[in-house]
Order: structure tokens, then C-alpha cells, then sequence
């Protein structure tokens, strides 16, 4: 163990590499050797690293030495690694990586266990000498490939230690970014080799992230990565692979829609969004109209916004609506005028009436009222502790937050404006309440 020390101390190059590759390679589960092992790592890592990438000279490796083997050996040893230099080194390492996938898996768990942020991960990867690392004379991959290598060794440590890694909504913007620094495509030009290979894995790693953070979901700029795709394949449809990998950001797209939708929003941006992820408008069209087939309970606004449908008035229906609103009022003055007047009675009489004269004046105010709202095609529907199903279209409970249950007991009726063709609209919702309050 002393040798294999002093070697990975006083060698250089190639050399340093293969002695911490010799001291990882002692066997972990001899008790005996387990502190000498690791207190000898400790030290030989404690000192900056020759580039991993220089293993990849295999003539420059003893015979039996195999490249891929001592680089994974070197980025699993990191762990033990200290020093200003090495979260610098992981990262230009995990770049400049072409051959070994278990090796770029390492080198992004070793990341991943000095920096939490997603984000940050992306952010140094733009960073990094991409003109130098995809030049065809030092690279044997395509950068297309190289991108979809690093994002699947990302998509790995993602799924391994989700509930560690913090994802948030600039991690997405540069995912975006990082995915332009390293491959550019140029418009009206063939798309290059292993770009659908590429395009699967930049759409499972968005979906990692929200999957990490599904509080995302909703916000449109978590989706600006699609847009590359759909502008490489544009007005082409996307090949299989690239529509099974964005089936699961579809769902999710769709899922922030209906939600929106349910509480009167709609939003552009992410219809939109939904274009690209489906690859054609039209698609996008059938999508919105499969939404409000489902969801029956959708305020008319969002259902006609989700359906493309613009309601406009012109200024002849305008001014016949004013004019039938001014003979309504003039109808309603009277039974109006006799509910302010049974009031203003009842207010200057409430101390002087018995229990029975009171619910006399309020029996006659109310068979008033009951007339007034059923000329007006208004109906009460419900009673006070009726228990029903909860249906947000008619009914809100008394905090506004949907209730933990399905069923409920109504506080408040609900009212409703029925038309002559028997439809309906809610002119205000009932008072819900919990069986549980």
C-alpha cells in the first residue's frame, strides 16, 4: 500500500492516474486494509489530477491496462478527493468522456455529491471548451451523441437520488442552454447523425426534472427545450422514438392545462408548448378538445378557449341587450319596490314584533322573493345539510380550498339561472363544508 502511495505521489501524467487506480482497486471488504486504503487515497487525492482523458492513449498504458477501467476506477476514487480543484475536474472530465457510460455515471454521482443544484451542473457544463472538445480531430463522436451520453448519465443520478437533488425552474432554461452550447443545427440543412438519439434523451431528461419538481408543471418556460426538437423536425412529424419519449411531458402539459382551466385560466403558452411537444397544431387542437370532453366541470370560458372558441358581440346585440335590460328593470321596479318596503317595515318594527308577527313578515318576504327569483328563472338547487358529491362548477367551501373528500354537506344552496331550453348556468355556487367539520 506504501508503494502504491509513494508512486501515486511522485508519478506524473498517465502514470499518477494508474497508481490511484491501483490503490482503488484493493479490495474494499479486507477490514484489515480498509483505513490504510482509505487514508492513502485521502492523501494522493488531496493534489490536482492529470486530465482522466489522457487513458485514453492506450499506448501509453502498460499491455494489460485496460483505459476505460482505470478512468472509471479514477472518478469512483474522487470520492475521497478534497480540494478547490476537483468539482472543476469533475466537470471537464464528465465532458471530455467519450467511451466509458458507467464512467460518466460516476463522474456525475461525484458532482452530484458537492453541488444539490441541478442547475449548476448545466450551467458548468456550458462552460466548458466545447469548440475544442467536438473538433473532429480530437473528438470520434458526434456531438449529437456526446450530448445524449452526458444527459443519460444526468437522467441516471436524477432517478437515483431524486429526493436529494434541488430542481428548479432556471434548471430547465439551462438544460436549454446547454443543449445549444454543444450542438447547433443549422436550419434547411440534414439533421446529423444520431440527432433522434439525442432528442429521446433531452425529452426523458426534461421529464426527470419535473418529475423532480412537479410544482413546474404549470409554468411554460419549464418546457423551452422542446422547441429545439420540434425546429429540428419542422414540418416533419417526429420519428417514434421521439414521440414514445415525449408522451410523459404531453401528460404533464396536459394535466397544467386542466388545471388552469379549472379555476377560469387559461394560457397561450402552454397550448403552445403543447404544439411543439405533439409536433403539429392540429394535434394540439384534437388534444384541447379531448380536455373538455373529459372534464365537465370546466367554467364555459376555459371550455371555449379550449375548444378555439371566441364569443364577440356587435354593437346591434349590444344596444338590444341594453334595451332589454331597461325594460326588465322597468317589470322589476314594482315586486322590487314592495321587498324595500316590507324591509324598511320589518327594520323599524323588530323590537316592537312578537315571535309569530316575525315569522309572519318573514314567511310574506320570503314567498316575495321565492316569486321574484322564479319569474327571473332562478332556482335553488339543494338544501342546507343535504350531502353530495363536491363539483367545483357549484360548489366552493368556505376557505376555498377543495375539501379532503369527495362528499360533502351543503351550508348554502346553490342558485341557478335556467334558460327556456332547459340548460343552465350557476349564478352562485352553494356553501359546502366537510362531513368531517
Amino acid at each position: 500500500m506504501t508503494r502504491a502511495e509513494m508512486a501515486a505521489l511522485a508519478e506524473d501524467g498517465v502514470g499518477r492516474l494508474l497508481s490511484i487506480d491501483t490503490l482503488f482497486r484493493v479490495p474494499s471488504f479486507v477490514k484489515s486494509l480498509q483505513p490504510i486504503r482509505e487514508q492513502s487515497l485521502l492523501r494522493v487525492l488531496s493534489k490536482p489530477l492529470p486530465p482522466l482523458s489522457l487513458t485514453a492513449e492506450t499506448n501509453a498504458l502498460p499491455a494489460d491496462a485496460k483505459p476505460a477501467e482505470v478512468r472509471e476506477n479514477v472518478a469512483a476514487a474522487l470520492r475521497f478527493a478534497s480540494g478547490s480543484w476537483v468539482n472543476d475536474y469533475i466537470v471537464t472530465s464528465l465532458a471530455e468522456e467519450e467511451r466509458s457510460d458507467r464512467c460518466r455515471i460516476e463522474l456525475v454521482r461525484q458532482l452530484s455529491e458537492r453541488e444539490l443544484r441541478v442547475g449548476a451542473w448545466f450551467e458548468q457544463l456550458s462552460a466548458q471548451s466545447w469548440t475544442r472538445i467536438v473538433e473532429p480531430s480530437q473528438s470520434s463522436k458526434e456531438p449529437s451523441q456526446r450530448l445524449a451520453d452526458i444527459l443519460s448519465g444526468i437522467v441516471k443520478i436524477l432517478r437515483e437520488k431524486r429526493r436529494m437533488l434541488e430542481v428548479d425552474l432556471p434548471a430547465t432554461t439551462l438544460l436549454d442552454k446547454f443543449c445549444g452550447t454543444i450542438l447547433l443545427v443549422p436550419k434547411n440543412k440534414p439533421l446529423p447523425p444520431r440527432i433522434e438519439e439525442c432528442g429521446v434523451a433531452i425529452a426523458t431528461c426534461l421529464d426527470e426534472l419535473l418529475l423532480t419538481n412537479l410544482s413546474m408543471i404549470t409554468e411554460p418556460s419549464a418546457y423551452v427545450v422542446l422547441r429545439k426538437i420540434r425546429n429540428w423536425w419542422a414540418p416533419r412529424p417526429y420519428p417514434d422514438n421521439i414521440v414514445n419519449a415525449l408522451e410523459p411531458i404531453i401528460d404533464k402539459i396536459e394535466t397544467a392545462i386542466i388545471i388552469l382551466a379549472r379555476s377560469g385560466r387559461r394560457s397561450v403558452a402552454l397550448a403552445d408548448r403543447l404544439t411543439e411537444a405533439l409536433g403539429a397544431r392540429t394535434a394540439a387542437s384534437e388534444a384541447l378538445r379531448r380536455i373538455v370532453q373529459r372534464e365537465s366541470a370546466l367554467p364555459p370560458d376555459a371550455s371555449d378557449w379550449l375548444l378555439g372558441i371566441e364569443r364577440t358581440s356587435s354593437a346591434a346585440t349590444t344596444s338590444a341587450i341594453a334595451k332589454l335590460q331597461a325594460s326588465l328593470t322597468q317589470a322589476l321596479a314594482p315586486q322590487i319596490a314592495s321587498l324595500l318596503l316590507d324591509a324598511e317595515d320589518a327594520l323599524q318594527a323588530k323590537e316592537f314584533l312578537s315571535l309569530d308577527e316575525a315569522v309572519q313578515l318573514i314567511s310574506r318576504l320570503s314567498v316575495k322573493v321565492r316569486m321574484l327569483a322564479h319569474g327571473e328563472g332562478l332556482l335553488m338547487v339543494g338544501h342546507v345539510g343535504d350531502e353530495v358529491e363536491y363539483n367545483p362548477r357549484s360548489h366552493e367551501t368556505e376557505d376555498g380550498a377543495p375539501p379532503p373528500e369527495p362528499k360533502v354537506i351543503i351550508i348554502r344552496p346553490t342558485v341557478s339561472l335556467v334558460r327556456p331550453d332547459g340548460s343552465d348556468d350557476v349564478v352562485l355556487k352553494a356553501v359546502v363544508r366537510s362531513r368531517r367539520a
